[in-house]
């Protein structure tokens, strides 16, 4: 990976390759409640740093964008729970 780390980029978690989703959170306990596991290995908690907000737009340096088919299913399970998809 070249790009900068320390250029923070505005980005939604659920839209990140770094959001683990069921990976980690398998009964969606996290999900739920419109938080998550972030696996990016640069967070100052490590692999169990938990992001408060995965919906809302954050300055983020560890953003890879997801793949458009695990976004789309992201967004779907959003709206199954009941969370707003800003």
């Amino acid at each position: 990976m070249t790009e900068n780390l320390n250029e923070q980029k505005l980005a939604r978690c659920i839209e990140c390759a770094n959001f683990a989703g069921r990976r980690r959170d398998h009964r969606a306990f996290l999900f739920k409640t419109g938080r998550g596991y972030c696996d990016a290995p640069e967070h100052a908690g490590g692999p169990w740093n938990v992001v408060q907000d995965i919906v809302g737009i954050h300055p983020c340096k560890h953003f890879v964008q997801a793949d458009p088919d695990t976004v789309n299913s992201r967004r779907r399970a959003l709206e199954h729970y009941g969370l707003r998809n800003k």
